[in-house]
Formats: structure tokens, sequence, C-alpha cells
């Protein structure tokens, strides 16, 4: 079983993140567009379909003295972008978002364990970095709908309608991954881990 984290851009990413981070430990951690410019802890993936903006996030992780994401992946080719990856799954016609993206991404590398913390694909729900609510969901959410047989027992979310379809993780799907009985070390903050 290999476990992942994916990081989306919600205003409830921080709570939701220590929240997951509290069941299991991940073996890799995906951030998605913005979150990666201000989480603070280990990044293993970076995964974007904005491209022409992945070197100014870059530069602006490194000016925040925040070590750099082990891969960044867009759907194009661009400055900052180490690895050009579709953004389809064969037989898919449409992005499900950036979010999607990542699942994607993270499944492709053989995670069969994949929780989203700040992807509740919810229009009401804002961003972390801008209080308006975020329309575009409404549009990326056929996909989800439509890529739900292939995410199903793979992909949990912590949160909004990504988890009314896909269920949230437990101790029980988390396996030998959760955390259940066991003490951890440090157990990580995501408040601690994000720039304000």
């Amino acid at each position: 079983m290999k476990t992942a984290l994916v990081l989306g851009g919600a205003k409830t990413v921080w709570d939701e993140a220590s929240e997951a981070l509290a069941l299991f430990r991940p073996d890799a951690i995906a951030a998605v567009n913005d979150i990666g410019t201000r989480w603070a802890g280990r990044l293993d993936l970076w995964a974007t379909l904005h491209h022409e903006k992945m070197a100014t996030w870059r530069a602006a992780r490194a000016a925040s003295g925040f070590g750099l994401a082990n891969l960044h992946v867009g759907s194009e080719p661009a400055p900052g972008i180490d690895s050009v990856e579709d953004y389809r799954w064969l037989g898919m016609n449409a992005s499900g978002s950036s979010g999607l993206y990542a699942v994607k991404l993270m499944i492709d590398r053989g995670f069969d364990r994949i929780v989203l913390a700040g992807v509740p694909m919810d229009a009401a729900q804002a961003h972390f970095f801008d209080p308006s609510q975020w329309d575009e969901a409404t549009s990326f959410w056929q996909t989800w709908l439509d890529q739900a047989p292939r995410l199903q027992g793979t992909v949990k979310s912590m949160s909004g309608r990504t988890r009314d379809l896909l269920g949230g993780p437990d101790n029980d799907w988390l396996g030998a991954a959760a955390l259940q009985g066991r003490t951890p070390g440090r157990r990580p903050n995501a408040q601690a881990d994000r720039l304000d």
C-alpha cells in the first residue's frame, strides 16, 4: 500500500491537513497550485494546470525558505515545470481541476490510498488566498462524477462534495498506514506549516 496526501487550495486546507496527518503518515505529499507556496512541510510532487505560474510559485516557495518539491508537474511545458504529463486518463475529455490532476498523477505513480485535504470541489468554499466563492468548481464537478468509478476505493476526502462522493478516510481504509494505537514521533501541525 502506498499512501498520499493531496493538498488543495480551499480555505479549509490547514485544518483538514492537520486532521489527515493525525490519521496517517503519508508516503508522499502533493501540492496543488498556490498551496505549494505556503506549505512549509515537504512536498514530493507539485501539480498544476496553470503551468505559466509555476516559476513564480517556485520562487515564492524558495523566498520563504521552504525546500523545493521533488517534482514539479504541469500539463504543458513552461519555466519551472520538470515533467509534462497529460491531465486526462484515456477516454476523459474534460478537466476536473488541478486537484483531480494531482490525484491522477499520484494514481499513475502507484498510490492506492490518496487523501484529499482542501479539495472539497464546492463553489461555496473560497480559496485560502481569496475570500470569493470559487464558481469554477461547478464546471469541474461533472468530470469528478464521471471519474468516480475510477476513484472509488482509492481516493477519500476530508470535506465537501468530494467527501460526499468518495467517502472520508478511516483506520479500516488506511490499514497499516493508520496511526491507530501507535504513538507517532512529532505530530505534524499544519498550522505551523503555513506562512501567514
